[in-house]
């Protein structure tokens, strides 16, 4: 799957993996969809818990420890398309990340 890694203190890096999705990120996985989008960031939320490093704010909360951007399909995890590999790139590459509503066409 194609989807971009974010660890904490790091650039986004895109990548392709094959790994399930839980073994990236260590622990239980949360999402949030974004809006107007097929995309959404992937999380562990018990990260902070088990003492993992913060990474990004992202909806006034901080996440921690490893995240993933995916593509979303039918509620599942997808590719991302180019288009959106630059943008969620460019986006996550600082701490706080702006939350804004977007529309892809269809």
């Amino acid at each position: 799957m194609k989807l971009i890694i974010v660890e904490p203190g790091t650039a986004p890096q895109v990548c392709t993996v094959t790994e399930p999705l839980r073994e990236l990120l260590g622990g239980t996985p949360s999402v949030m969809q974004f809006p107007f989008d097929r995309a959404a960031v992937i999380y562990d939320n018990s990260a902070e818990i088990r003492g993992k490093l913060p990474n990004r704010r992202y909806r006034n909360q901080w996440l921690h420890g490893t995240v993933l951007i995916v593509g979303m399909k039918d509620g599942f995890p997808c590719d991302l398309s180019p288009e959106q590999e630059v943008l969620y790139a460019q986006r996550w590459n600082k701490t706080e990340v702006p939350y804004e509503k977007l529309r892809w066409p269809t």
